[in-house]
């Protein structure tokens, strides 16, 4: 059961890539779906940033 008393998540994808974004995307998008009245915040690195 969704908390709904939740105001703001991040989710920390730092695998380094393009296509580790996209896979993330799924788990991203369920993660606001289930929870839309919360700030979603992303976090991972710059594009072309090396880890």
């Amino acid at each position: 059961m969704p908390r709904s008393d939740l105001q703001s998540i991040l989710f920390i994808e730092l695998l380094g890539g393009l296509g580790d974004v996209l896979i993330a995307l799924g788990a991203i998008q369920a993660i606001a779906r289930s929870h839309p009245t919360a700030k979603l915040s992303v976090l991972t690195f710059a594009p072309g940033q090396n880890c």
